[in-house]
């Protein structure tokens, strides 16, 4: 295996990186080549001069995540997340079961993939509840070719359909996105493998995070939520702050911070629906719909999220960190 890593970065007793190319602006690499052994969830990388293990945590055909020991980093064990770097589509990237959601909203359609190329799919509405109206249910034919996933059948309508997913590099093939079409219509879509809707449900105590674009690597925020609140228990009182970190890719906050309440000046309400964060404030409104969570070695959270309002042309990957 090729490696590349990375050293001596600025500000190094609080710089954390939520992609490649923040590390490229704030570090040294070195190109090393390594050899690699999987063992149940033990994977190690290692040479004359490397010896680096991770025990993965979580895993899917688009990334995994794992708690790596460097050598000689002094960091201790650290999260880490490997993602796929895919330009094409194959089969053994299809997972069997996907979540299709729309920008800005909170309905969904659940899709299957079969083995034998045939699928279906059933929409479900901003509650959850699945659907059997015109055009609600159908089965199809799926193929790919180069970075496109196409299906095409007959909905429960009588009425043919044939639809085209694009990959979109920027998510790192962590989703299968589109800016042209979906099961909705035309807009923005994305589809999310094996989506499990209690990931949202592990954001229980957490009370600060670092908003990260997780392309860039750019601190785009800090949320600062009120998981205590004594107002309604499904919707929590979320303040976006600035980041005071020494630079655009430090998200880090000042002190003294007092929680966000209820009725508080530019204070946004946070609810969870059908499994993805809904962030508000008057007419703004954000989805975020967690991909992966995992808890880091200091106990605190880490989400990677697809979000968009009603009006984006395209899903955004972010990071939240806890802080």
């Amino acid at each position: 295996m090729s490696n590349k890593e990375f050293e001596d970065c600025s500000n190094n007793d609080i710089f954390w990186t939520a992609s490649e190319a923040s590390a490229m602006r704030h570090c040294s690499s070195v190109n090393l080549t390594a050899n690699w052994t999987l063992s149940g969830n033990q994977l190690s990388m290692f040479n004359d001069t490397l010896s680096d293990n991770c025990t993965i945590i979580s895993s899917s055909t688009y990334f995994i995540e794992a708690n790596c020991s460097f050598q000689g980093s002094g960091l201790g064990t650290e999260l880490t997340r490997f993602e796929r770097d895919l330009t094409q589509l194959s089969d053994h990237l299809i997972s069997k079961k996907y979540r299709e959601v729309s920008a800005g909203r909170t309905s969904f359609s659940e899709l299957t993939f079969n083995d034998d190329l045939s699928g279906s799919y059933v929409y479900h509405n901003s509650e959850g509840v699945a659907q059997s109206g015109p055009g609600d249910q159908g089965n199809y034919t799926w193929s790919m070719t180069g970075d496109q996933l196409t299906v095409g059948g007959i909905d429960n309508n009588a009425e043919q359909f044939s639809l085209t997913w694009t990959l979109q590099n920027d998510m790192r093939g962590t989703l299968v996105v589109s800016a042209a079409e979906s099961t909705e219509g035309t807009e923005a879509a994305a589809l999310l493998p094996n989506f499990n809707d209690q990931l949202a449900k592990d954001l229980i105590y957490q009370t600060i995070f670092g908003v990260y674009d997780a392309i860039s690597g750019a601190c785009k925020h800090i949320y600062v939520i009120n998981n205590y609140s004594s107002g309604d228990s499904s919707s929590k009182p979320l303040r976006k702050e600035s980041s005071v970190g020494v630079n655009d890719d430090i998200c880090d906050f000042a002190t003294p911070i007092a929680a966000p309440e209820t009725g508080d000046t530019g204070v946004y309400s946070m609810t969870i629906k059908n499994g993805a964060f809904v962030i508000e404030r008057g007419s703004e409104r954000e989805v975020c719909w967690p991909i992966s969570y995992s808890r880091q070695s200091d106990a605190s959270d880490f989400f990677a999220l697809a979000c968009s309002t009603d009006t984006s042309t395209a899903f955004k990957l972010e990071i939240w960190r806890g802080l």
